[in-house]
């Protein structure tokens, strides 16, 4: 049986993976632009938190209960390694955040209609 601190781990890499499908919905929170929010109809929120509210690293994952308490978190500690590359968790988080971040700009969505209203070109890479 996986630990919490791993469950928690599954958990942000399954709404990373449910992001990028456009399956989870992200929205930003009123006092912090920066940092994003998602809500689940049943269980509690999870929140990605830019430390210092200018949307680039430190990039926290926290997860709250129904009751508003913390029950797990994921803080950013890549700043503490020597070498300044990113752990694979923090590569992880910051992912997440991205896609996040694109979700609710809906650049995705633009995209996609601008390219289906244009001509296919010879030049163009099949997805």
């Amino acid at each position: 049986m996986a630990t919490s601190s791993s469950k928690v781990i599954i958990l942000l890499r399954r709404l990373r993976d449910l992001t990028r499908e456009g399956k989870v919905e992200w929205s930003k929170l009123r006092d912090s632009p920066t940092s994003f929010e998602y809500m689940s109809p049943s269980s509690g929120r999870v929140l990605l938190v830019s430390r210092d509210d200018d949307g680039l690293p430190p990039i926290d994952f926290v997860v709250y209960g129904r009751d508003g308490t913390v029950v797990s978190r994921v803080d950013w500690t890549s700043h503490r390694r020597s070498s300044g590359a990113l752990t694979e968790i923090d590569s992880d988080i910051l992912d997440l955040y991205g896609l996040a971040a694109q979700n609710l700009s809906g650049a995705a969505q633009v995209i996609d209609s601008l390219l289906e209203e244009l001509p296919a070109s010879d030049d163009d890479i099949p997805f």
